[in-house]
């Protein structure tokens, strides 16, 4: 039978009550959803700063479809480039102090884009345990050599980084590290420590590349995340977040040095031959990065709450 594997899983799927299905949400505000005619207060959102709902990002939004349109309409190597994208990244720019910034649909997009054309013959990806899937499955669909080291434990990938060192010196051509970790791990909570992971890079040769999602808007004096436990002059190389957590609105971005965005744009396949995200929507994102970095008070907010826990 032709793809007879898909009911053989879906039936083991059900056997180990793992069986995935999805429920309608009706209505989302003001921390509740509503569920088959049923509310509930909604404890699985991922909108961290309350900010779903504002009216200074709904009006912006609107702002942004009057001006621009709902849609891009094209890749953004075509016509889908458009205002509201160059000024989102600017401002993106400005908040981290990166020279460059980079829009893509999603965050799974714009790790998959990335590590894949980064990910060449000659590169060595060194991920924590519990990397995000995109991120897997970014480093495994690339050609890079990928290992995984137990999670924030520096100590084995300071030993798997001095055995690549050694393998390096006496091979040609040389191997370009990547160092790969999330700000705030999705499932457990816990942040990487980004300090001795650049103590790692800088004395390696090696570039880190940190997954923001989850510490973008929550962490830091305005809310720039990771970025926060960093100087000017040790930095984290590549950054991604997106922009549905707590920045409350769709699609992702990575800031990184010029030569890396360049490279992106020319090569990352996830950005060349994508539909660019929405202009309303980058509009929208404009506004809530502005309330993000100044309302100090729902981080506040978070740690306040996490204290109770």
């Amino acid at each position: 039978m032709t793809f007879e594997f898909i009911d053989q899983q879906l039936a083991n799927q059900h056997q180990q009550t793992r069986f995935r299905q999805l429920d309608c949400v009706t209505e989302q505000k003001d921390g509740y959803i509503s569920v088959a005619g049923e509310k509930y207060l909604n404890f699985s959102s991922n909108d961290y700063l309350g900010l779903n709902h504002h009216p200074k990002i709904n009006l912006a939004m609107q702002e942004g479809i009057d001006k621009f349109g709902v849609c891009a309409s094209a890749s953004s190597l075509v016509t889908g480039y458009q205002y509201a994208h160059q000024s989102l990244e600017n401002d993106i720019c400005t908040w981290l102090n990166k020279p460059r910034c980079v829009l893509y649909s999603s965050g799974f997009a714009a790790n998959l884009g990335v590590l894949q054309s980064l990910g060449q013959e000659n590169t060595a990806f060194w991920l924590d345990k519990l990397s995000h899937a995109s991120l897997i499955d970014g480093a495994l669909s690339s050609k890079a050599k990928v290992k995984r080291f137990l999670h924030n434990d520096m100590q084995q990938l300071a030993g798997f980084l001095a055995k690549e060192v050694i393998k390096t010196e006496t091979s040609k051509p040389s191997v370009s590290n990547l160092i790969i970790s999330e700000g705030v791990f999705s499932m457990d909570g816990d942040q990487a420590k980004i300090a001795d992971l650049l103590v790692l890079a800088n004395k390696h040769q090696a570039w880190l590349y940190v997954d923001d999602a989850h510490s973008i808007g929550v962490i830091g004096k305005e809310g720039e995340g990771s970025i926060s436990h960093t100087t000017q002059t040790n930095s984290i190389d590549i950054l991604m977040a997106n922009f549905g957590k707590a920045i409350a609105t769709n699609g992702a971005f990575v800031a990184c040095e010029e030569n890396v965005a360049d490279h992106l744009v020319n090569f990352s396949r996830h950005y060349i031959y994508s539909t660019a995200m929405s202009p309303a929507i980058a509009w929208a994102t404009k506004a809530s990065i502005a309330l993000i970095k100044k309302e100090q008070w729902r981080r506040d907010k978070i740690a306040e709450l996490s204290t109770c826990l």
